[in-house]
């Protein structure tokens, strides 16, 4: 079997098992299965899954990419977290591997478009994932901007999670709805992804100019108590000035009192021999 046949069958069937080459070059599976090993390891061809081979672009294979491959992989998977920003827009460039949600195993597939990370998402975290077309004939899963920042805050332990938004150079907030995105976070998730989203809302009400529309109880009642300390602490300053104005006050009736008796010491007021 030579390459130049192979590149022929490969450019009709861009992902393929060994047994779909066998039958269509007519070759016993032995053999190709023996001779995609010998140009795996020249780097002609690829395994990127159980079974599932694709050829090197180099090599003439069709140039494909990760979204597709994913979804070859794992048709019921969808894009989310990192990668699904970039994909809305709100960090500035592509991550360096493609990360997929998933009901089966978690798993990293190398691939020659970069490597391909599945995660298992929880079922009942499984929402908000819509279709996209990638291309014409060929779709997928995508998160949307809200599910996607909170599937990064589900899976980043708080520790870490500071660090990691600021590496992920999130600067774009407009995609977020901030209501939808506490009332989700709330129904669904633990209080630390709810205390992060809060953080997320401000900085996108930050950003944009908008008022604070979110009905969150612990927002007013923080916004209370901070009116009333303020308040307090305006009163306890008024009631410092008017008791150092009073201490004046005294102070310049007795310099007053003191200076109207040596005058009348002096000049002879009866007052002065009382």
């Amino acid at each position: 079997m030579r390459l130049a046949q192979f590149t022929e069958f490969a450019a009709e069937f861009p992902v393929f098992t060994v047994d779909e080459a066998a039958t269509e070059l007519e070759l016993d599976p032995r053999r190709v299965r023996e001779q995609l090993s010998r140009w795996r390891a020249r780097g002609y061809v690829h395994r990127i899954g159980p079974g599932l081979w694709i050829l090197d672009p180099l090599s003439g294979g069709e140039r494909l990419d990760a979204p597709m491959l994913a979804h070859i992989l794992d048709p019921d998977s969808a894009i989310s977290t990192e990668s699904a920003l970039a994909y809305h827009g709100m960090i500035p460039r592509l991550p360096w591997e493609l990360t997929c949600v998933t009901h089966g195993r978690p798993r990293r597939v190398q691939t020659p478009y970069g490597p391909i990370r599945f995660r298992r998402m929880a079922p009942h975290l499984w929402f908000d994932y819509e279709p996209f077309e990638y291309e014409p004939t060929c779709f997928a899963s995508m998160a949307t901007p809200n599910k996607a920042l909170l599937d990064i805050f589900h899976y980043v332990p708080s520790d870490d999670l500071d660090r990691f938004i600021w590496e992920l150079e999130l600067g774009n907030w407009a995609p977020v709805e901030p209501w939808e995105l506490m009332e989700t976070a709330r129904a669904h998730y633990s209080r630390q992804v709810v205390r992060t989203a809060q953080w997320v809302c401000a900085k996108r009400r930050g950003q944009t100019g908008e008022p604070d529309t979110l009905p969150t109880a612990q927002i007013r009642r923080t916004l209370e108590i901070r009116r009333l300390r303020d308040a307090w602490d305006e009163a306890r300053r008024a009631a410092s000035k008017d008791d150092e104005e009073d201490e004046d006050r005294a102070v310049t009736d007795d310099d007053d009192e003191d200076d109207e008796a040596v005058e009348d010491a002096r000049y002879g007021h009866p007052n002065a021999y009382v």
